[in-house]
């Protein structure tokens, strides 16, 4: 293939082959590279991005992909009262969310969150 993507479990790498980077940087948070997956559709690169579990076991809330493009501030779009809202820190820290359609459908399909996601 044209394309070169590496998925470690807190790097991501993604080049053509004539050399040009694409994307690499740092992963927000650790991933499991052995269930992440990438694939090319209809000309248009897929990356899926299995979330790894941090010492206590949980997920995290991820604000960006790779940490240089981290904005200044966390959530950027999304107030504090949001974030208190436990239906939407469900939602933000579900493993699913927002790449499994199942998920991404059970979510939007309550008021308040789609709404939030418009």
């Amino acid at each position: 293939g044209m394309l070169k993507v590496e998925i470690g479990v807190n790097k991501l790498h993604i080049a053509v082959k004539e050399g040009k980077v694409l994307l690499e940087g740092d992963l927000c948070h650790p991933v499991d590279p052995d269930e992440s997956t990438w694939s090319v559709v209809d000309n248009k690169l897929e990356v899926v991005l299995e979330k790894g579990y941090s010492e206590d076991g949980d997920t995290q809330i991820w604000d960006c992909v790779v940490t240089q493009h981290r904005s200044k501030r966390k959530y950027t779009d999304i107030g504090d009262e949001e974030l208190e809202d436990p239906e939407i820190r469900a939602m933000l820290e579900d493993p699913g969310f927002p790449h499994d359609p199942k998920v991404f459908a059970k979510y939007a399909q309550n008021p308040k969150i789609a709404d939030f996601m418009e």
